[in-house]
């Protein structure tokens, strides 16, 4: 085991340790990433299923927690009961936020007027129970940081950020958190490691997205929670900090955000 693995401690602050990906060895998954030093995982949903499926492994892993919510490639499947549901389902303790939702430009079908209005219905949801919200922003950043503006008490996570700086920026000095995944190894994310030294450590949290996006060295195969360290070591290289730190910190940021 490599020094860096044995003494660096840490979240993984979105991974999808539901997905079919993981059914044939999602316990040894598990493991590695705790042997590595993975202290806790937050698992968001995407839909319903998936929401009850990760609420489920968040009862029976003591370390895994979980979001409720629906992803903007789903928007249309929003409707007022099923928003009731996602309430019901967080007055579990293991639900630590709502998502992930938000916007996407890019991929999703459904329009971006009710992408939109899907999205302010679960920060609505959110903000009654007093819940930090996960957004997934793709190819709509801007956007989204003036949707969240229009929330100044709202707390939350934009997930796997790719967009630009002054997006990150404004929505860190509102008090988000920005994530980051094994995107900000990759060779040609110039942007995203631009973003990463321009926002402050506090205002970061470091995640897998496993089954996606494995950061370098294993880029190309299915992502785990204990490839996290990867992108910890990555910021504290272009931070010009010690790995220490950045684990430290971004475990801090996590735990106040989620409250774990």
């Amino acid at each position: 085991m490599h020094l860096f693995y044995a003494i660096s401690f840490v979240i993984d602050s979105h991974c999808h340790l539901d997905f079919p990906d993981f059914d044939t060895d999602r316990a040894a998954v598990l493991q590695r990433a705790r042997t590595a030093g993975v202290t806790a995982f937050i698992n968001p949903g995407c839909d319903l299923a998936s929401s009850e499926r990760a609420l489920k492994l968040a009862q029976a892993e003591r370390d895994v927690f979980c979001g409720v919510g629906l992803h903007p490639s789903e928007a249309v499947a929003c409707t007022p009961e099923l928003v009731v549901r996602f309430a019901e389902m967080a007055t579990d303790p293991n639900v630590v936020a709502i998502g992930e939702c938000g916007l996407d430009f890019i991929k999703s079908n459904a329009s971006h007027e009710r992408q939109e209005e899907a999205f302010r219905a679960q920060i609505d949801l959110a903000l009654e129970l007093g819940l930090p919200i996960i957004v997934h922003s793709r190819g709509a950043e801007s956007h989204v940081a003036k949707v969240l503006s229009d929330y100044p008490t709202l707390c939350g996570v934009c997930h796997c950020y790719t967009g630009d700086i002054a997006s990150a920026v404004q929505m860190a000095g509102q008090g988000f958190k920005i994530g980051f995944t094994g995107i900000i190894t990759f060779k040609n994310a110039l942007l995203v490691q631009k973003v990463a030294q321009a926002v402050p450590l506090e205002s970061i949290l470091i995640e897998t997205d496993a089954p996606y996006l494995a950061p370098s060295p294993h880029r190309g195969q299915r992502a785990e929670p204990a490839y996290v360290l990867e992108i910890a070591k990555k910021i504290a290289e272009l931070k010009d900090i010690s790995v220490a730190k950045v684990t430290e910190q971004t475990m801090q940021n996590t735990q106040i955000l989620f409250r774990i």
